[in-house]
């Protein structure tokens, strides 16, 4: 009930995607990803750096790709480990992880064959593969190693050698984590619903209920129910951000390892993959519900 919960206009939108033709989707993706793109070169470019990573029509990055494929299969593996069953009863909250990016992601799957699904996925990717890399990376190595040669002077001490690669990396994994926290985290929306829920439990059950032993039993019961979901959420907050720093993080080492973006180009593929074929596969299953429900409803 709780996830259902939501701004009215926001929920709008979402319905009005869902519905969209799959194509048109795909469209509205390249053209967001091509205005990403075009952002991420511009400030690679101005910074003075490849804005392509290394990247090249070249057998160097045809090495690199390979390396990137062999190198993700861990990541691949724990991913998809997070899918199943014995996962999410080792940790209930990835429930709510996968919860989060089902909202988030239902209303541009709705609708798409398997294959529209991959075409989706590799223009959100690669986008942000070249935003997250060479050009972010490019700008905090600029700045990070501006103060810290002011920091040195200062100090007068000689920082080593790839301390602001690393610092400009760490950065950007814990931007990314912070961000994936609060797509997972309690909208304004449900903290309001459940706190005025909490608060008017007992009023609420005094009239629906006979006797006030019975109603405060029943207030405190829900009580419990809203704190483990409120535990619940952060829990699944703080594995989501911790999944998004692994990620950005490793996926950035192989590109430093590497010198070529097309190794963590494929890397990020491959291991994004799982997730949007598992997210299809749900949706999929709440479509076919709506249908057999309602043989009528287009979804």
């Amino acid at each position: 009930m709780i996830q259902s919960i939501g701004d009215g206009e926001e929920e709008l939108v979402k319905a009005v995607m869902a519905d969209e033709d799959p194509f048109m989707k795909i469209q509205a993706q390249i053209a967001f990803g091509g205005l990403l793109t075009i952002g991420a070169v511009i400030i690679a470019s101005v910074c003075g750096k490849d804005p392509w990573g290394g990247a090249s029509l070249s057998l160097e990055s045809l090495a690199a790709a390979a390396i990137g494929a062999v190198a993700v299969v861990p990541l691949v593996a724990l991913r998809a480990w997070t899918w199943s069953p014995a996962a999410t009863r080792l940790l209930p909250a990835l429930d709510e992880v996968h919860a989060g990016q089902l909202e988030t992601t239902k209303p541009w799957l709705s609708g798409m064959t398997q294959e529209q699904v991959a075409v989706m996925m590799v223009v959100e990717v690669l986008p942000v593969t070249v935003l997250l890399y060479p050009a972010a990376q490019a700008g905090l190595t600029l700045s990070i190693g501006k103060y810290g040669e002011l920091l040195s002077s200062w100090l007068h001490y000689d920082f080593p050698e790839h301390t602001t690669a690393v610092t400009a990396l760490m950065f950007t994994a814990l931007m990314a984590a912070v961000g994936r926290a609060f797509e997972l985290g309690v909208s304004p929306e449900e903290f309001e619903v459940v706190e005025t829920a909490s608060s008017n439990a007992d009023r609420y059950y005094r009239v629906m209920l006979n006797g006030p032993a019975e109603a405060s039993r029943a207030a405190i019961a829900f009580r419990a129910v809203a704190q483990a979901w409120a535990e619940s959420k952060a829990e699944a907050c703080t594995i989501g951000a911790a999944i998004t720093f692994v990620d950005v993080s490793y996926f950035g080492v192989l590109w430093y390892l590497t010198d070529d973006l097309t190794a963590p180009v494929v890397a990020a593929l491959l291991l994004n993959w799982v997730d949007y074929w598992h997210l299809h596969q749900r949706v999929l299953t709440q479509e076919n519900l709506v249908k057999q429900r309602n043989p009528n409803s287009r979804r």
